[in-house]
């Protein structure tokens, strides 16, 4: 899959400290808009418990009507149905537990090789051209992604705690599915779903369309939660999906029914889950479980597969019974069931160093929980103040008419309320803080998807920061590839980038040239003022012909700005020697050398930059980096003096 970064460790020194600089810079970035938001609630309350006049003209009316009976009714605690309310705070933690996994050094550069590749390893073409969209942006941009991830998870996740009624909490849940959306898109390759392995045991539908799932219901409206109705669509949904998922257990050739393959000549597709499993860093109580599971299955292939039939199979009929008591018998299976698969199968999902999340079984349980509470505590409710900033200021039928007035004592606003209250007008802050949170990772993952520049942390991660020298080039004469005489005194008032290719025969040229022709193109109208030269650093390809096919293949031949040299062996040997081309690489015989370095020299012909040329791990990102790298670095010269 194009654009890996799997050559580089995890444990790369300048990535991590480029990946917790970013994440410290951004955390103190928070922290100042929580700040200034508390300042601002701070002064909300001053200001609006300094009496006004016409408060002080009202209040002893209103509270001689009553002790403000119509107020009353606007500062009492709005409700939240239980379901949703434990709904919305277990999602919540879990946003919260998967973005503080994100802060795991080795996130980086290892999600593309280890998350989105294997999750795209075995499906149709389609998925890994999706799928390679995502390795693609977060290989050139690996820590602007990684850290604005993080964001994007710790916002939404604050969001959906502080925010508990209202708009504010429907929009935090729409933000769930958005962002679900885009993760089981993009970082599940749609949970899974279209491999040939496919299995409710490994995770499938995928772990992050639960995460949308939560996110929906969360904006449908009160009346369905406290009906019972949402916790009925649940379960009968929930019904239909475990019935299909135990036909896809069921579907022959697909493995589940070999063990462990002793006498079918293969390992069966569970085994084999459970061997990687195993390997997982991890406690080795952990490891030893799984490996005596597998021993099992691998025993008793055919019985443990009919057993997960049968048991998703009831799972499906019991919730589509909807029947209290059966209900509440299929929570309580699906409850051991999933936790048993979550420990056993997929290993609690996040160990290793690269997981970002639990998996699908807690949050499949969060969701079959919260059905089981909103049919079976239908119509009740539990209390909560709401943080929403918008209420209709109307009187609630069944409290006491004052006699005051309208005119004299008209109902509280949401000044009142929040004078009475400022706890209120604080969730609310918090709230829009959460937003600005998660616009903190949206932004730049927007901004790297556009941009189709890799990062210079991804090959200076190689071969480090290009190395400052001032070093005078002593002139040459050779012929460029049209024949022409070209010196290094004629290409004075240019900076000049310097580079040693074969012509003929070596990859590694071929490669370089495209990185020189990607690099021009990104100078745009600064080209004019640049030249890019080779030298032929092969004896058996001097001629201005094979400079000529070399150019036409690597789509040179109409850059202006190129020059590709060549002469007598004697002038070429000495530029060789010169820039260390060793002596016994450049055969007459065979074919010659690519650059192990590129060299960047001044207006007058002094050699300012050396930049290593990326030979292992030579991945598009890490091509793509360089070129960014080099282009920079001569504009870098060209505004030197």
């Amino acid at each position: 899959m194009p654009g890996m970064s799997r050559g580089l460790p995890p444990g790369n020194p300048l990535v991590v400290s480029a990946f917790e600089s970013t994440l410290i810079r951004q955390s103190l970035l928070v922290a100042g808009i929580f700040l200034l938001l508390l300042a601002i609630w701070g002064a909300l309350v001053i200001s609006l418990r300094r009496p006004s006049a016409t408060h002080l003209a009202t209040g002893a009316i209103v509270g001689a009507a009553g002790a403000g009976a119509a107020g009353t009714a606007h500062d009492r605690a709005e409700t939240e149905p239980a379901a949703r309310r434990f709904l919305r705070i277990a999602f919540a933690s879990l946003w919260i537990f998967d973005s503080l996994l994100g802060l795991q050094t080795s996130v980086p550069l290892y999600m593309p090789s280890r998350v989105f590749e294997p999750a795209a390893a075995s499906a149709p073409l389609w998925v890994h051209q999706v799928a390679s969209f995502a390795v693609v942006v977060w290989s050139y941009h690996p820590i602007v992604v990684s850290c604005a991830s993080v964001w994007v998870g710790l916002g939404i996740g604050a969001w959906l705690l502080l925010a508990a009624r209202g708009p504010w909490s429907r929009c935090a849940g729409a933000a769930s599915v958005v962002w679900g959306l885009t993760a089981w898109v993009f970082g599940e390759s749609f949970g899974g779903l279209l491999a040939p392995g496919a299995s409710w045991m490994f995770g499938a539908p995928g772990a992050a369309l639960f995460y949308c799932v939560a996110g929906a219901l969360l904006t449908l409206g009160d009346k369905g939660w406290e009906e019972g109705q949402v916790g009925l669509a649940i379960t009968r949904t929930a019904g239909i999906f475990f019935l299909l998922m135990a036909l896809l257990q069921a579907w022959p050739g697909r493995g589940f029914w070999r063990g462990d393959g002793i006498s079918q000549g293969a390992s069966g597709t569970l085994v084999s889950m459970l061997t990687a499993m195993a390997r997982t860093p991890q406690p080795h109580f952990l490891s030893s479980w799984i490996t005596s599971f597998a021993s099992l299955v691998g025993a008793h292939g055919l019985a443990v597969n009919l057993a997960v039939v049968v048991v998703l199979s009831f799972l499906g009929l019991a919730y589509l019974s909807e029947r209290k008591a059966t209900l509440r018998l299929a929570v309580g299976a699906s409850v051991l069931v999933c936790l048993a698969d979550w420990v056993l199968v997929q290993d609690l999902g996040f160990l290793g160093g690269t997981g970002t999340d639990p998996n699908s079984m807690i949050p499949t349980l969060v969701i079959l929980v919260t059905a089981y509470m909103a049919i079976t505590r239908a119509g009740t409710e539990v209390e909560l103040l709401s943080p929403e900033l918008e209420l209709p200021a109307r009187l609630e039928p069944d409290l006491p008419q004052s006699s005051v007035s309208a005119d004299i004592a008209p109902g509280p606003t949401w000044r009142s309320r929040a004078r009475d209250h400022p706890g209120y007008v604080l969730r609310g802050l918090c709230s829009f803080g959460a937003l600005a949170v998660t616009a903190l990772g949206v932004v730049p993952i927007v901004g790297a998807a556009v941009n189709s520049h890799a990062d210079p942390i991804v090959y200076q991660a190689i071969d480090g920061p290009p190395t400052p020298i001032d070093v005078a080039v002593p002139n040459f004469v050779l012929r460029d590839q049209s024949g022409g005489i070209e010196s290094l005194v004629d290409l004075r008032g240019k900076v000049v980038v310097l580079a040693f290719l074969d012509p003929v025969g070596v990859a590694s040229s071929r490669a370089l040239g495209h990185e020189l022709a990607q690099a021009d193109g990104l100078l745009a109208a600064e080209r004019a003022r640049v030249e890019f030269v080779a030298v032929d650093t092969s004896p058996a390809n001097r001629s201005p012909a094979s400079l000529r096919a070399f150019d036409r293949a690597q789509g040179l031949a109409a850059t202006e700005n190129w020059l590709f040299l060549t002469g007598p062996e004697n002038r070429l040997a000495a530029l060789w020697k010169a820039y260390g081309i060793p002596a016994g690489a450049v055969q007459p015989r065979s074919g010659g050398v690519a650059s192990d370095a590129i060299y960047v020299l001044d207006t007058r012909g002094t050699e300012r930059y050396r930049l290593n040329v990326v030979r292992e791990p030579s991945t598009e990102a890490t091509r793509a980096s360089f070129t960014g790298v080099l282009a920079a670095t001569v504009q870098r010269v060209m505004a030197s003096p």
